[in-house]
């Protein structure tokens, strides 16, 4: 952890800030796949707080930067039948669902999947076509060090004149508070946090937003002003104090070809201009090379699974490294271990059967397990791909002991995706699925478990040797959360006599923190 200040003051690593802004696309296509257009409330309120919005007799351009799944735009289409908008998101999850909307019209809304740091939005949008621009809760999900190219990308859409409208998190807002909060480091930078589920907040001053429009020498601001509001949650009886701040900036117009942000030097008044340079991501970078860029340290272990053949290598990261840097599938954990030493005292109940570990992370362990139980097909998965990575070099280095191993098969599975899943189950050579699903250490983030449900769910056989299996380590009260994702995806807890497996975890499991749980198709009680 990073030595000096109070525990609200330490930052996450550099490496970590990387990787989760290389990343910040998953995240948001898994929020929008998880929410649905559930999560936001259509925003009829803007109208009135932006005299730029309300129908004014004229045919304009509207440009909407991260419109999610279309709260603003549909209500201002709908509102002014003269508007023509274009919106666009980061997430290619939220972009389908506005154009699954039944109110989506392709004549007065062009909708396109664009991350404003990186893809140029001119390459949708004509040059200087946009009289309004609007940035709804938007620009706190960019990283402050792109934001200034951001801003300029934006510019290169807009006639002079425009409106550019602004609403977002302001310092001291309950968001930050929370986050200040959290034990795990959340804080990357000043008043700029990394959420539990993998998206930013940077909260702003009025001072600070000015600071990033007029920068760039194209805007002037027209009015900013903090907005404070208590809201009040009857059922907690909590009083939650909400700050943001809103703006108005006008775009001022430059000479020169937009296409390039260095011709953004000169701009209002003639004084020059930050120079930002694109950067698009390097698609070649190995999320490896990356890992080592700063030192960590790893763990070589010898776990034995099974008196009956030798222990296994398994190559971690160390635990001291999850708070200042939030790694878990690079790192060794006490449930994988239960589960395979599960499977290996049980071994007839997985002989001859299709077996997938969802979330192994970079353990070995249940392969092992599932070669010596004799398995028929053996599919080890994990979504990061720095554990696949060490996965793959762990499995290697036991071949020479575990000759088996080389029948297993690593695949890189995002749960619920479509691809993934129907990808995974073509490696059984059977389309009907496997008979076992297995996952261990894999509840600590509460939002993922009806993902994780649906994924087994969907993975598993409908037959009556079917069956799902977590091994885990108790965190919060988590287990209702898991009964409610397991009935949403038709999956019913087995009953403790029929659960096979429960007497092989008590006897190694006695006096440990340890749980498992056991589900079923829900077809099986009919």
């Amino acid at each position: 952890m990073l030595g000096g200040g109070s525990e609200v003051d330490q930052q996450l690593s550099s490496f970590w800030k990387k990787k989760y802004e290389k990343e910040a696309g998953k995240h948001w296509n898994l929020f929008y796949k998880r929410n649905k257009a559930n999560f936001f409330k259509d925003r009829h309120y803007l109208g009135l707080e932006f005299d730029a919005l309300a129908p004014n007799g004229c045919r304009r351009n509207l440009l909407e930067l991260g419109c999610g799944v279309g709260n603003t735009v549909f209500p201002l289409v709908e509102k002014d039948e003269l508007l023509r908008v274009h919106c666009c998101d980061f997430s290619v999850e939220a972009i389908k669902l506005v154009k699954e909307n039944p109110k989506y019209n392709s004549e007065r809304i062009n909708a396109f999947v664009c991350d404003l740091t990186q893809d140029r939005l001119e390459d949708n949008v004509p040059s200087h076509s946009v009289q309004v621009a609007t940035l709804i809760f938007v620009i706190s999900a960019i990283p402050p060090h792109k934001l200034l190219q951001s801003l300029l990308n934006i510019a290169g859409t807009l006639e002079p004149g425009a409106h550019v409208l602004v609403r977002d998190y302001a310092v001291g807002d309950l968001a930050e508070e929370r986050l200040n909060e959290k034990k795990a480091i959340r804080k990357m930078d000043e008043n700029y946090y990394i959420r539990g589920d993998g998206t930013f907040v940077h909260c702003f001053s009025e001072e600070s937003l000015k600071s990033f429009f007029e920068s760039t020498g194209c805007f002037e601001c027209l009015s900013v002003m903090t907005h404070d509001k208590e809201i009040e949650n009857r059922k907690k009886q909590l009083a939650m104090k909400r700050h943001w701040v809103q703006a108005v900036f006008r775009y001022l117009g430059v000479t020169g070809d937009l296409k390039d942000p260095k011709d953004f030097a000169g701009g209002a008044g003639g004084k020059s201009t930050h120079v930002c340079e694109w950067e698009p991501t390097n698609k070649a970078d190995s999320m490896m090379q990356g890992m080592f860029d700063q030192p960590q340290t790893t763990l070589q272990d010898h776990i034995t699974i099974s008196p009956d053949f030798a222990a296994v290598s398994v190559v971690s990261i160390h635990k001291e490294h999850l708070h200042s840097q939030g790694s878990t599938g690079t790192m060794l954990w006490e449930g994988s271990v239960a589960l395979a030493r599960l499977i290996a005292s049980s071994s007839d109940q997985f002989s001859g059967k299709k077996v997938i570990d969802l979330g192994c992370g970079c353990s070995p362990l249940s392969a092992v397990a599932l070669t010596k139980a004799k398995a028929d097909s053996i599919v080890i998965t994990d979504g990061s791909p720095a554990a696949i990575e060490m996965l793959r070099e762990n499995v290697q280095a036991n071949m020479k002991q575990f000759a088996e191993l080389s029948s297993v098969q690593l695949a890189a599975l995002s749960w619920d995706e479509d691809e993934d899943i129907h990808r995974a189950i073509g490696m059984t050579g059977d389309s009907k699925g496997f008979d076992i699903v297995v996952a261990s250490d894999v509840l600590y983030i509460e939002d993922a478990i009806p993902l994780l449900f649906r994924t087994a769910a969907r993975l598993l056989k409908d037959a009556p040797s079917s069956f799902f299996v977590i091994c885990y380590t108790p965190r919060r009260a988590i287990e209702q959360k898991v009964f409610a994702a397991a009935q949403e995806a038709n999956l019913d807890v087995v009953d403790a006599e029929r659960q096979t497996l429960r007497e092989a975890f008590e006897q190694q499991n006695a006096h440990g923190p340890l749980r498992m749980l056991q589900f079923e198709p829900k077809a099986q009680n009919n």
